[in-house]
């Protein structure tokens, strides 16, 4: 008896269609960069999944198109990012080499993204040893000044120099 091949979509005698997955596809560089650099603008997380994907999607997410447009401010942390010690200082600064807009703001206000970020963690109690000192870490509110018109009046002039 001679075997017959079936193609997809081929209906035997018995009403039961069977569909065969197939073994590979090959996504031409080019495009799979455009669909990760797509996929990577719902943020860094939703890259993850690319890099395990095997060799082809990792060089697809460090490929210029991708690092250039990488959403990283999606990210909780990626201030930190632009700090040497982070284990993602390796892509910031990937991102960084191809002008990614995200990463060019976090270099330019590093030192400011360090002191707000401290504080924030501060007042949380994340970094604090003792987490019910934290209320103690805080700076404690100015007092306000009630200061009228004849206040001003009176004080005295200053002297130009």
């Amino acid at each position: 008896m001679a075997s017959q091949s079936r193609s997809i979509g081929d209906v035997p005698n018995d009403g039961v269609v069977e569909e065969y997955p197939p073994n590979n596809i090959h996504i031409p560089a080019g495009l799979l960069a455009k669909i990760v650099s797509l996929v990577g603008e719902d943020g860094v997380d939703s890259l993850k999944n690319w890099i395990k994907a095997g060799p082809e999607g990792k060089e697809a997410v460090f490929s210029k198109e991708t690092l250039s447009t990488v959403r990283l401010e999606k990210s909780e942390d990626f201030l930190w990012w632009s700090m040497p010690n982070s284990i993602y200082h390796n892509f910031y600064s990937k991102c960084l080499a191809e002008n990614n807009m995200y990463a060019n703001w976090a270099y330019l206000n590093k030192a400011f993204a360090f002191e707000t970020l401290m504080e924030s963690y501060l007042k949380n109690g994340r970094w604090s040893p003792y987490p019910e000192i934290s209320p103690l870490l805080q700076t404690p509110p100015l007092p306000e000044l009630e200061l009228t018109t004849d206040d001003l009046l009176e004080a005295p002039p200053r002297q130009i120099r």
